[in-house]
């Protein structure tokens, strides 16, 4: 008999240790990944004449995002081998040799490549750190740049910012605004809501939370349960994007997801879940950005997780 595969069922799971050095695989679902996937296509202009590196290796969730927003659309993905990675000079080489239009990475490794034009590459994006500014800003005088934010407890982003050449990021490279169907809300340690400009601890909601975290053996270990007190969605009145410091990777706290990775948030998936986000070892702290107004952050088509 031929088994349907529904929206809740799970995509991927993605194995990490964090900061407990114990595996936890992070199960999510077909339905976040598809928003997520929709969003990054529209997001970095992938169309079916492009051609995006898989830089990321399978083993992490960044590969979700080179591999599918790329066939979606009928585009290429250029796989790039560990040969070609661990030299600069031949990653610049063959990037350029490949066409390769679109790709991601670290902020680390754009930094290595010593401001190299990239001449084909149309979409950057780095993930994963916080981005060096002035790299960034380089590169946004040429190129489409984003600055894409998500912990491996969400189905692999949830905010992105585009990088303006002539903008002012004395705090840093802001995360972003949520994609659709997502909700960001910078919380107290009671998961109170803060307003714009105060400094807290990212809590995200919508439909891209994992289903849940397994445990080494493969039996489940926990579920992401509901944080009291955050609504699916920004609280009415919130606006901005979402800004942090630098710092090192996030853990998940009680009640919330498991261990996570990057210098980022969490995420959620409907009325009954929620991910929230402490810093790790250097304490990271977030804030909602003054004067920058966001879109809807909370459409009228909203998808409703469930």
């Amino acid at each position: 008999m031929e088994r349907r595969r529904k929206a809740g069922d799970a995509a991927y799971i993605i194995y990490t240790s964090g900061s407990t050095g114990v595996p936890k695989g992070v199960e999510c679902h077909h339905r976040g990944l598809i928003n997520t996937v929709l969003e990054q296509v529209e997001g970095f202009q992938v169309g079916e004449e492009s051609r995006e590196l898989q830089f990321a290796s399978l083993g992490f969730d960044a590969s979700m995002s080179e591999v599918w927003t790329a066939l979606v659309v009928g585009a290429t993905v250029v796989v790039a081998g560990r040969e070609v990675i661990e030299e600069p000079e031949a990653f610049t080489r063959y990037v350029e040799e490949k066409g390769v239009t679109v790709v991601t990475l670290p902020p680390v490794y754009l930094s290595a490549l010593g401001r190299h034009p990239l001449p084909t590459v149309k979409t950057l994006v780095t993930a994963g750190e916080a981005p060096n500014p002035e790299d960034a800003r380089h590169y946004a005088r040429s190129k489409r740049y984003l600055n894409a934010y998500g912990p491996t407890e969400c189905a692999v982003c949830v905010t992105m910012h585009e990088v303006r050449a002539e903008g002012e990021y004395g705090r840093g490279i802001p995360v972003g605004r949520p994609l659709r169907n997502v909700g960001v809300v910078v919380v107290d340690g009671a998961l109170n809501a803060l307003p714009v400009g105060v400094e807290g601890e990212v809590c995200v909601t919508g439909v891209g939370v994992a289903s849940g975290v397994r445990g080494e053996g493969g039996a489940d270990e926990g579920e992401v349960r509901g944080a009291p007190g955050v609504r699916e969605g920004v609280p009415d009145g919130g606006h901005g994007e979402v800004e942090g410091g630098r710092g090192a990777g996030i853990r998940g706290e009680e009640g919330r997801a498991g261990e996570g990775e990057g210098a980022e948030g969490g995420g959620g998936g409907g009325e009954e879940e929620a991910a929230g986000a402490r810093g790790g070892g250097r304490r990271r702290r977030w804030w909602i950005g003054r004067g920058r107004r966001a879109r809807s952050w909370r459409p009228s088509w909203w998808a409703k997780a469930g």
